[in-house]
Parts: structure tokens; C-alpha cells; sequence
């Protein structure tokens, strides 16, 4: 995030926590410095440019950086402080949040707290718990989606089953003050929403202090600026500013906390290729506070389940109320207020999921509670020569007779053929592969893989035999991050070195495709996708741009490892063996590092959008189809600066060809900051050196470039 996005929206949370609207309502003072517990005292000068900072804001004028720094220390910490929770009571809040330690309100506060608990992971390697979970019903625990499949597989309520070696259980103390335990074990996965960041485990017979809370069925747009308590379990996040966290959570994680904030107004998020209206509120969480309950203050109930946040704009629960529209739901026991009439929003995702279900075709809700997009994503059907699209009306096309060159085999782990000359053997041992190295192209050039936000990385099929940097796949000479959902790479990131190159020609071998054994076999697309139709098995880290070494057996290492799954994506025939779009643009980066002894960095990956086709395969899987797929190239070019430049390539004109008339595909040059907006990824301080990205800020509209040729590709700045 620049300088004026945050000061933009601290000014705006600054406004948002001030009490009575009036921001002046939060200037530090010495007694409210002193109401903070463990805080300690800011220094004086930190204070006056905290001050300053809120004058600025009353004005509306732009926050300096110094500004910002003294306003996140200082009012953040006041204005949405976290309360340590001692023997399932709370200690006093400060002002402004006073109230909620007295009467009635610290009574219905403190009936809650003994049902939160912390979801352990004793078996997994590094994970020492997931998030947080609450009791919902008898011996029922409501958590996030994202949380459960961690030790947990499949989705709905069918099928579902703890990954091999994991299990979980439930410890509902973990406070600030080390207390003995209440420990359960999660003996069963009950459901895994397929639309929801929501999962409902049950453990064995819960204790009579760890009673079920009240879900609410009110309305989110009713709930707008009540107080609400967050109750969960925040962990120091990595990828957040870690002496901001130490400041407000006071260097304590991990244990049972309380964070105090409001309600705000519904807003949209994409969660697990969904587009959701999720309510959102402005209490100061971190990652392990997913799953956490999110309580009304004058009801006691539960309003939302906290599942994400964004620094300084908004944190996302699934509303209470939208779980009551669901009669999944509502019929594992659960305990709502009340009821309210069901909806059918959530029966495609539903279908999907269990598709034998009977309970299908819910009534209709007159008054829809969700708001969502209409799906009219296209389902192509594999078989014969029959393709239908499922939109607002059905179309039935009978096409010519399929056939792609490639293997029919029905084994969806392995393609495998006898080899000319020799067979593809990855290298055994995944632990010797050092993957990408972003200092390839030098010391002063260090170029670190793309930034995910948030919600990609809760998104991500982690590595489980890494230690650290769990998200990333390392082979030899290029790694992969893999999207969990879709089952395919969010991005590969290559080095390629000129110098070494070696060469092993395509008819040395014949294809033979392998399973990533660091990650599940369901969380990377296999032969089933690649059979009688039109779709080749498209290398994105492209089969030759790894292979260089001293010696030929480390070349073969990098060429065998690029035949892994998690390096595969959908492309249509036509699309990946053009040789003037796709094609144009990976001969000339290889052709350039070879010719000019050149080493090169490259990121590629496909476009994910909610609205991307399915395709269904003979077995009944359906797969989202990218229409899109970006590159993003880094070399120190012959003036010894380095460039970075981005491709842009669509397939969109020959996947439309199952029903309609064959287009040609087209490549384009894009400015770097434009396939970060497409991607959601951060690339981070290479946009600074995208030859096209000087005359952006003044284009009426996006830059870019139709490649119809190498000549058209844009190096030097100014070019155009």
C-alpha cells in the first residue's frame, strides 16, 4: 500500500473509532495513556505528532509519514484496544470502551468467553494451532472453512474426513495467566460450508461451563455501529508491520483475547471463488483470529464469525443471520434465536459439493438477505462430441470429432508412454531443490516472489514438508505457489541463465505427468481434465527455461521437475502451440537469454476470475477454466538498469470455440501495475521499472501493446 492509500484509510478508521464523531474526541491524554494496560507511556514528541496528525485529519488534509507512525501507535491502541481475558473474566477496558466492563453488559460478555476455544493441531508440523472455534450447539464447534482444512478434506457434508496423520482437538482456557486446560478432541468434521468461510466440528461431550451460544438471526443492515466484541485467539502476522502488532496487542499472542469495535456496513469480498456480502466490523484482529465470534454487546448473542481483515479498512465475518437462511445449517442443531425463511442462493454451491444431495430446490426467498451476482458461468460437459453451456437458457452444440494428439489414458495421477530415449524421473528427493533465488540477477537486483494478499494466502495448498515458507514449492531452478481452490499455480517464478544453458529435444522422451507429494492430490488438477477434448497439459514454467547447469544432470533435474502437475494448466491446443502469441512471447525470452548469455527472472501465472467457465469431465469434476494468462519478465537490460515488463495472453476466442466460431488469440505488452490489479499479487518495486509504466499515470486508460510481432515489444522507456 503507497503513502496516500494509507493515509487515506487511517484517516478514514480515525473518523470511524472517534467517539461521537468528534476526532477530537481522541487526542492522547495523559489519563488515557495511562488507562492502557501495559502499554506504557508513549514519548512526548510521538504524542504531539499524534496530535498534529489528528488536526490534519479534521481538515482533511493528507497525513505525513511521521503522522501516520504516531497515529497507529498511539490512537489505534485506545480506539480499538485488546483486553486480556483472566479465569474466563476480562480486565477493565479503557475509555472508550469503559462500559463494557460494568452491570449487565460485563455479565453477558463474561457468559460467553468459557465457550471460545482454540483449535489445536498436535500433529502438524508446524502449526501449533489453527485459529479459534465456539461452541454453537451440543457438543457442536462453529470455525472458518479455511481454519478445518487444515487437518480436514472435502466439502459439504459428505465425504469429509481428517487428512492422513492429522487430528484436532479444542482448549478452551490459553489465557494470558497459564490455567490447566479443557481439552476436547474433534471427533468428527459435521460440515464444511461449500459457499461459507464457515466449518462445524464436533467434539466429545462438552463440559457444563462450555455451554452453546445464541446464534443471532438479526439482520446485518440492522446491526449497523452496534458494539461488538471480537473473543479469539490473534497470532503475530508476518505479513503485517510487527512492531505495530507488538504496540497494540502489547507483544502477547497466541492466547485468549478480547477486541472491541463496531459494526459497519456490509461489504463485498471474494471468499473461496465466491463473491459474498459479508458483514464486516472495525475491532484490531490478526490471523489466529479466524473463526472467532463476534458477540452483540447488548444481546450476548452471536452475530458473525470472523474470518478476514484488511490493515486499516475493514475486517469480514460470515453474518449469523445468512447461516440461518440455510437449512443445511440450521439442521445440524445449532442454536439460533429463531428462524427465518430459507434461501435458495446457496443450491448451486450445494449441488456441487454433494451431488447426491436430495435436499435441492429449496423454496425461493421473497426478500433475497444475500446480495450476489447472478452465476451464469458456462458448464462444458466431456463426452463424445455433445458440449453444453448451462446459462440463463441451456444451448446443446454438436462439434466435430475431439481429438488433441494427446494420450487417453484414465489413470488421473500418472500420463505415461514408453520413451524414445529416455523416461522422466523427477529427482526423488524434494528436499534438495533450492527453487527460485530472487537474487539470481544479482545483489542489487534482489527481486523477492509476489506478495499474496490475505485472502490468497489462506487460499494456498502449503508445502507440508517445508519448515518455513510453507506456501512455496520449490524444484530445481523455479518454485510454484499453488491455489488450494482451483488446483492450479496462483504464479511460477523461473531463473533463467543464458550461459548454461542445455538443450533436450522433445523427441528425446515422451510425456509422463507427476503428483507433487508435498501437497494433498486434491489440490492439483490431474489427467481427468486433459481427456478427449481440446485442452493440452500447458507447462507454465515452460519445459525448457529451467534447463541449464554445469553439468547436464542438473539441466535434467529442472526439465524433469517442470512435468509436475502443480506446473500444469488448461490450455486450449490452439492457444498453447501458437507460435505468434504465446509462443512469440516465451521463444523471445529464452531466445534473448541464450543468445545474449543473458540470466533472466520470469513470474507466470493465470488470471483467476469468479466468472471463468466450468468445464466438466467425464468423471464428473468440475474445473474453472482460466481465460486469461500473464507474464511478468525481469533482466538487467544493456545500460545496466533493470527492466521488468508484463504479457497479458487470452485463450478467451478459442474456449468460446466449443460453441462458437474460432477466434485467433492475442497477446499484449501490459504495464506491470495492471496485471497486479488482474492478479490481486504485488510485484513490489519492479513496477518502478516497467518501460511502459511512464506514461500511465497520464493515459485516459490502460496502457498497453498488441504484440504482433518481437518488434512490438517495448524495452526502453520512452519507446513508445
Amino acid at each position: 500500500m503507497d503513502r496516500e492509500e494509507k493515509s487515506r484509510r487511517l484517516s478514514s478508521l480515525v473518523k470511524q473509532i472517534a467517539p461521537d464523531g468528534e476526532v477530537e474526541g481522541l487526542a492522547p491524554a495523559a489519563s488515557g495513556l495511562e488507562a492502557m494496560p501495559g502499554a506504557g507511556a508513549p514519548e512526548e514528541e510521538e504524542v504531539d505528532r499524534a496530535r498534529k496528525g489528528l488536526e490534519n485529519i479534521a481538515r482533511g488534509a493528507e497525513l505525513h509519514e511521521s503522522e501516520m507512525s504516531a497515529l497507529e501507535a498511539i490512537i489505534l491502541p485506545q480506539g480499538r484496544p485488546v483486553i486480556d481475558i483472566v479465569n474466563d473474566g476480562f480486565n477493565d477496558p479503557p475509555s472508550p470502551w469503559a462500559h463494557l466492563g460494568t452491570g449487565d453488559t460485563r455479565t453477558r460478555i463474561e457468559t460467553v468467553i468459557p465457550s471460545v476455544g482454540r483449535i489445536e493441531l498436535p500433529n502438524h508440523p508446524s502449526l501449533p494451532y489453527g485459529g479459534t472455534g465456539f461452541v454453537v450447539g451440543d457438543d457442536l464447534i462453529m470455525t472458518n472453512r479455511h481454519v478445518a482444512e487444515i487437518f480436514a478434506t472435502g466439502l459439504g457434508r459428505r465425504e469429509l474426513s481428517f487428512r492422513p496423520g492429522q487430528v484436532a482437538g479444542l482448549d478452551f482456557r490459553r489465557e494470558v495467566n497459564p490455567t490447566d486446560p479443557i481439552y476436547l478432541d474433534v471427533r468428527q468434521v459435521v460440515m464444511i460450508h461449500p459457499y461459507w468461510d464457515m466449518a462445524c466440528l464436533r467434539v466429545d461431550e462438552l463440559p457444563e461451563a462450555q455451554r452453546p451460544l445464541t446464534l443471532s438471526v438479526t439482520h446485518p443492515d440492522d446491526l449497523t455501529d452496534r458494539d461488538v466484541v471480537v473473543i479469539g485467539y490473534p497470532a503475530m502476522d508476518s505479513r503485517n508491520d510487527l512492531d505495530l502488532q507488538r504496540r497494540i496487542f502489547r507483544g502477547i499472542f497466541n492466547v485468549k483475547r478480547m477486541q472491541p469495535g463496531k459494526i459497519t456496513a456490509r461489504a463485498q469480498i471474494h471468499s473461496f471463488g465466491n463473491r459474498v456480502s459479508a458483514m464486516s466490523h472495525d475491532s484490531s484482529t490478526l490471523g489466529g483470529n479466524s473463526g472467532s465470534a463476534v458477540i452483540d454487546v447488548e444481546t450476548g448473542e452471536v452475530v458473525g464469525l470472523h474470518f478476514a481483515g484488511r490493515y486499516l479498512e475493514a475486517n469480514y465475518a460470515v453474518a449469523t443471520h445468512d447461516l440461518a437462511a440455510d437449512n443445511r445449517v440450521v439442521d445440524t442443531g445449532m442454536h439460533f434465536a429463531g428462524s427465518i425463511e430459507v434461501t435458495d442462493t446457496y443450491d448451486d454451491a450445494w449441488r456441487r459439493a454433494d451431488p447426491e444431495s436430495e435436499d435441492v430446490g429449496l423454496p425461493t426467498s421473497s426478500d433475497r438477505d444475500i446480495a450476489t451476482e447472478p452465476d451464469v458461468r458456462p458448464t462444458l460437459r466431456a463426452g463424445g462430441t455433445t458440449t453444453t453451456w448451462t446459462i440463463p437458457l441451456q444451448v446443446t452444440v454438436t462439434l466435430g470429432s475431439p481429438s488433441n494428439g494427446q494420450t487417453d489414458s484414465t489413470d488421473v495421477s500418472v500420463v505415461e508412454a514408453e520413451a524414445p530415449a529416455f523416461t522422466l524421473r523427477p529427482d526423488p528427493s524434494y528436499n534438495t531443490r533450492s527453487g527460485y533465488d530472487p537474487t539470481f540477477l544479482g545483489d542489487q537486483f534482489e527481486i523477492p516472489l509476489p506478495w499474496l494478499t490475505e485472502q490468497q494466502y489462506r487460499g494456498v495448498a502449503f508445502n507440508r514438508q517445508a519448515d518455513e515458507q510453507r506456501h512455496v514449492l520449490s524444484y530445481h531452478h523455479f518454485s510454484v505457489v499453488m491455489n488450494r481452490e482451483r488446483r492450479m499455480a496462483y504464479f511460477t517464478a523461473v531463473n533463467i541463465d543464458g550461459r548454461r544453458e542445455k538443450d533436450i529435444s522433445r523427441g528425446d522422451f515422451s510425456d509422463k505427468w507427476f503428483v507433487d507429494p508435498r501437497i494433498g492430490s486434491n489440490e492439483q488438477l490431474q489427467n481427468d481434465l486433459y481427456i478427449r477434448n481440446k485442452f493440452d497439459r500447458g507447462h507454465l514454467v515452460r519445459r525448457l527455461d529451467p534447463v541449464w547447469g554445469r553439468r547436464f544432470s542438473e539441466a535434467r533435474k529442472a526439465h524433469d521437475d517442470t512435468f509436475h502437475w502443480t506446473n500444469c494448466s488448461p490450455q486450449h491446443e490452439q492457444f498453447n502451440r501458437n507460435r505468434s502469441t504465446w509462443g512469440l512471447v516465451e521463444n523471445w525470452i529464452l531466445e534473448t537469454a541464450n543468445a545474449h548469455n543473458q540470466r533472466v527472472t520470469v513470474f507466470t501465472g493465470p488470471v483467476f476470475r469468479r466468472n471463468d467457465p466450468f468445464y466438466q469431465t467425464e468423471s464428473g469434476d468440475r474445473v474453472q477454466i482460466p481465460l486469461q494468462y500473464w507474464k511478468v519478465v525481469a533482466m538487467v537490460h544493456r545500460d545496466g538498469e533493470l527492466r521488468a515488463t508484463a504479457y497479458l495472453l487470452t485463450q478467451e476466442g478459442l474456449i468460446d470455440d466449443m460453441v462458437e466460431a474460432v477466434r485467433e488469440p492475442r497477446s499484449f505488452q501490459k504495464t506491470i501495475s495492471e496485471v497486479e490489479e488482474l492478479t490481486h499479487l504485488s510485484f513490489g518495486d519492479l513496477r518502478e521499472q516497467d518501460p511502459l509504466a511512464e506514461g500511465a499515470t497520464e493515459a485516459a486508460g490502460p496502457i498497453e501493446v498488441e504484440l504482433r510481432s518481437l518488434n512490438d515489444v517495448v524495452l526502453d522507456k520512452g519507446q513508445r
